[in-house]
């Protein structure tokens, strides 16, 4: 019996290469089946082929757009397997829309959203339904694309610190390398154990094809005294992190409400570094004040308003932190140690001499920052206090490391939107909408 096919008036013709001219006509029935005029086999090759139903698209991406396409299913009487009518625009149009999906669930998820919110984001933005794991792999796609990526160009000084982090609660530690003048991430990577060891041959493996100038490195001295070992290059003790242990001795020793004159020794220590002469002066006026009078809360209280808007006036100024070269650190560091008795406050002086020759690298080497502020700048950027001790996977872990970098380094960038699948795939939903 011939068949009878209803044929709507929208017709398409399709170019296939491999197929005689005659055989190249494709249309769309009333009933939005997509077939294909006098096929023949692929198997045989024959064209004793008939019309055999057709199979409908089963993607929930697709149904949730309100498209229903229905690929035509052919019977060969010939060798007596079947095939199907395949619809090229849809593949392009799923390929589209699924970068689109991948993009958006990788700049949802660095954002702090949680793949199950991701999900409910995509279907009440885009109206589109996927499930809290299919964000999870689209998200993953993207970290595994740029996992190789790396920051060809450095100035060979390199900041170098740890992030102590937890999975599951136990601790975990994430190694960064950053670029001390670029700012470049140009490593980030989980580690077993924070050690010296571990540390340097990561150092070794990640820093491989760069040349090396310097390094600028928080923690222990026996760790600063390893890198130059191994590296025979100058090695910077950060001066930032000098100043926060300074500042923790004072709090573990006398907890936050310290004394005016507890303060002022405090700041005597900071100004070895940094241009603290400010503070120092408005402290010992308030001390000799207190002596007069006795009030020692509004002398504290005054000091807070006066370094509140001495913070603003030098960030306004970009002057936070003034540098002393080498003579004037020496000289404040020998005035403190008139004016300083406390025994804590004696052993971070002589700590502070047993480093002298690291502390002042900055001073001696062009180019060679006295911080490493560019590797905590890059930790507030990515992972927060709360958010670092949430993961329960080691991989999930690295694979959010990963994405702070490809992030922070500008390496992603979306390649598509929403309005450009549309506009390019109009006659998709033109053809075939519910």
């Amino acid at each position: 019996m011939k068949q009878i096919i209803e044929v709507q008036e929208r017709l398409e013709t399709q170019s296939f290469k491999n197929l005689p001219q005659e055989l190249q006509r494709f249309l769309i029935t009333a009933k939005g089946k997509y077939m294909q005029l006098n096929p023949n086999c692929p198997h045989c090759e024959s064209i004793n082929v008939v019309q055999n139903g057709y199979y409908e698209c089963e993607s929930k991406l697709i149904k949730s757009l309100g498209l229903s396409i229905k690929h035509g299913h052919c019977l060969c009487n010939t060798c007596g397997k079947t095939f199907s009518t395949k619809y090229p625009e849809l593949e392009k149009f799923l390929n589209d829309l699924h970068r689109f999906l991948a993009e958006n669930c990788f700049r949802l998820f660095v954002r702090g959203l949680s793949f199950g919110a991701i999900a409910e984001y995509i279907k009440e933005h885009f109206g589109m339904s996927i499930t809290d794991e299919t964000a999870r792999q689209y998200y993953k796609e993207i970290v595994l694309e740029y996992k190789d990526e790396k920051s060809l160009q450095t100035s060979g000084f390199f900041c170098v610190d740890c992030q102590h982090m937890k999975v599951n609660g136990e601790k975990s530690y994430r190694l960064s390398i950053i670029d001390a003048k670029t700012k470049a991430c140009i490593a980030d990577v989980v580690i077993d154990a924070e050690n010296n060891m571990q540390i340097i041959n990561r150092l070794r493996l990640h820093l491989l094809p760069y040349k090396i100038k310097g390094f600028i490195v928080d923690g222990k001295l026996g760790l600063v005294v390893d890198i130059k070992k191994e590296f025979n290059v100058p090695v910077q003790r950060c001066i930032f992190h000098i100043q926060q242990l300074i500042v923790k001795d004072y709090i573990k020793k006398y907890g936050k409400a310290l004394s005016l004159l507890q303060l002022r020794n405090m700041y005597m220590l900071l100004s070895i570094f940094a241009d603290h002469d400010s503070e120092i002066q408005f402290l010992n006026r308030k001390i000799d004040e207190k002596v007069i009078k006795q009030d020692e809360k509004k002398g504290l209280e005054e000091f807070y308003e006066f370094r509140k808007s001495l913070k603003k006036y030098r960030r306004k100024e970009e002057r936070y932190l003034i540098p002393r070269n080498e003579q004037e650190m020496k000289e404040k560091l020998a005035k403190a140690k008139l004016f300083i008795t406390e025994k804590h406050e004696k052993s971070r002086i002589e700590k502070i001499e047993k480093e002298w020759e690291y502390i002042t690298q900055f001073l001696h080497v062009e180019g060679l920052p006295a911080t490493n502020n560019n590797v905590e700048h890059y930790y507030s950027k990515t992972l927060t206090k709360t958010e670092k001790k949430r993961f329960r996977g080691i991989e999930a872990l690295k694979e959010k490391i990963t994405a702070c970098k490809i992030v922070y380094n500008k390496w992603f960038k979306p390649t598509i939107s929403l309005q450009d699948i549309l506009q390019k795939h109009a006659k998709l939903f033109l053809y075939f909408s519910a």
